[in-house]
């Protein structure tokens, strides 16, 4: 079952999933209730359940990348840091064939910008092809050749050997549907402005698997 609420404030969505916890029965520890939030309001959301109920056993507040970390398997995990140091090389073994950001690659932050730019894009489910699809305004189709270049590059040098947080996401949704914990488990969302388009195909496939899914949202009439 879903249960889609829609309010004014971030406030009232929040309130709203709290008043229904506090009726949950701390004794069942059959069912487990998780809380999905955004990384940003994982501290809050924490704070505001132990004010609300007290501590208990079977709820819980995770963001999606804790939440897989609960589903999936042990995978061999790319950090950020590890991925910044890797996504270095490739630029540095691929800077001959840059055409927009030939001078870019020596400026102070290229490389984690570089990285923030092809995690969005995998965030997005954007291809490193779609970035050379010829719609695209000739303004920028320099700079998206670029980055398609280094985005498949670092693809290459994952696939196979490690996983990343955007990874992490998609394997997850992949793994949903055959776990018992989530197929007896209720979840609730609040707190996001938006939903990219991984997190959206989450909240998809909870919709489909899990016992009750509940989803707070600010909206207009």
């Amino acid at each position: 079952m879903v249960t889609i609420y829609k309010t004014n404030t971030m406030k009232d969505a929040a309130n709203y999933v709290l008043n229904i916890l506090k009726r949950v029965d701390k004794r069942n520890l059959s069912v487990l209730h998780t809380v999905i939030v955004p990384d940003r309001a994982s501290l809050e959301a924490e704070r505001a359940l132990l004010k609300t109920l007290g501590g208990s056993f079977n709820v819980q507040v995770k963001t999606f990348r804790r939440f897989a970390n609960d589903i999936l398997p042990k995978y061999d995990y790319l950090s950020k840091q590890a991925g910044i140091m890797a996504l270095s090389e490739i630029i540095r073994d691929n800077r001959d064939k840059l055409t927009c950001y030939t001078k870019g690659v020596e400026t102070a932050g290229f490389v984690e910008e570089m990285y923030d730019t092809i995690s969005m894009m995998k965030y997005c489910k954007i291809s490193p092809e779609r970035l050379n699809c010829g719609d695209l305004p000739r303004s920028v189709q320099s700079k998206a050749r670029d980055i398609a270049l280094l985005y498949r590059a670092y693809l290459d040098f994952n696939q196979g050997r490690f996983i990343d947080s955007a990874d992490k996401l998609d394997i997850l949704k992949e793994n949903i549907s055959d776990s018992d914990s989530v197929k007896n488990g209720c979840f609730y969302i609040y707190d996001f402005d938006n939903f990219s388009k991984q997190e959206s195909e989450l909240v998809e496939r909870l919709v489909l698997t899990a016992k009750d899914v509940v989803v707070a949202c600010c909206a207009s009439d």
